[in-house]
């Protein structure tokens, strides 16, 4: 199992992010007042990214600064994310998790 550590790299910038919520009918003024959702964004996009050259059926720790960690398998091509622990992350540890930094 493949561990995979979250840099800047990885992850989108404000303009992506506005781009995904304008996408889903969300305007700016409205996305950047709603931690959660910024935070639902910068981690589904970077992991999207951290692991697009993993292979079917491999599997990886996903490790964010904070101490956030999301275990997670690609299959049938999609990178499968425990949706629960998504939702249990967000709604309890969003005020530590320091997106601010991560976004580009």
């Amino acid at each position: 199992m493949k561990i995979i550590h979250i840099t800047s790299s990885h992850c989108p910038s404000r303009r992506q992010i506005e781009s995904m919520a304008q996408a889903e009918g969300i305007p700016p003024s409205k996305l950047w007042i709603n931690r959660r959702l910024v935070c639902s964004y910068l981690i589904t996009f970077s992991i999207a990214n951290a692991t697009k050259n993993l292979e079917n059926g491999e599997k990886a720790l996903i490790k964010f600064p904070a101490d956030v960690e999301f275990m997670i398998k690609k299959e049938n091509g999609q990178v499968k994310v425990n949706s629960e622990h998504l939702a249990w992350m967000l709604g309890h540890d969003i005020e530590t998790f320091p997106f601010s930094q991560m976004i580009k």
